[in-house]
């Protein structure tokens, strides 16, 4: 075993990626949501190290988890358009508001103090 250092873009959890640049090796891990593809690639099917037992008991509760994903990320992005239709709403009133040069004869006035 060599003493190369192996750096890890998530060194808190479980290494979705490992690069050993010494090797001139990288493994990356890629999904539906992660894709990767690069020239000169080798891809290994990982689902043959699966138990399929375990991942079919488990099926339901990864099917729940990805519904609920789709619903809480729809949920964001509605509660960020809504954030966004009130922050124009709000700019419109502070424009229609605001004196034109106001700021300026203001500080001009301040400065002559």
């Amino acid at each position: 075993m060599s003493d190369t250092p192996k750096l890890t873009l998530f060194p808190d959890g479980e290494p979705e990626h490992l690069i050993i640049p010494a090797l001139g090796l990288a493994c990356f891990t890629a999904n539906r949501r992660h894709p990767i593809d690069f020239d000169d690639a080798t891809h290994i099917q990982a689902t043959r190290f699966f138990d399929k037992e375990s991942l079919r008991e488990h099926r339901c509760r990864l099917s729940f988890c990805r519904r609920t994903m789709r619903e809480l990320l729809a949920e964001a992005y509605q509660a960020q358009a809504s954030a966004e239709k009130a922050r124009l709403a709000m700019d419109a009133i502070y424009a229609g508001a605001a004196v034109p040069g106001a700021v300026e004869a203001l500080a001009q006035e301040i400065l002559k103090r």
